[in-house]
């Protein structure tokens, strides 16, 4: 496996998670659409949502806590825009594409090490 592909699938957990946390938010439209930012609220329904929010089990097996399922959402797509970059075909100077190659694979690497204690990661991967 490679760091890309490494990177890919725990991304994807992480993406899957965090989908299924918000689909698990409460249904009632006025109350969604009241607390659409933060979803906070004290009936029954959204403290139970809220409980579920804060102990998401990630599959994994490692816990999502506190962690905003859209917050969780746009950091995986941050990272696959990072990834992006980095297997992106760059236009530039030899010596400044070199550079930012350079920078680029420092980054994917620091981004795989929020997954250090995941079985298949490869310490040679630490940057």
């Amino acid at each position: 496996m490679t760091l890309i592909e490494f990177l890919e699938a725990r991304i994807a957990e992480d993406e899957a998670a965090a989908q299924a946390v918000e689909q698990s938010a409460p249904s009632d439209p006025e109350l969604r659409a009241a607390h659409q930012d933060q979803l906070g609220h004290s009936d029954a329904e959204l403290t139970a949502w809220w409980k579920r929010r804060e102990t998401a089990l990630h599959p994994t097996g490692t816990w999502m806590v506190g962690v905003s399922p859209r917050r969780a959402l746009a950091e995986c797509e941050a990272k696959r825009a990072i990834i992006g970059m980095h297997d992106a075909e760059l236009d530039l100077p030899e010596q400044r594409r070199a550079g930012l190659e350079d920078g680029l694979r420092i980054a994917v690497r620091a981004l795989a090490l929020t997954y250090a204690n995941h079985p298949d990661y490869d310490e040679e991967w630490r940057p």
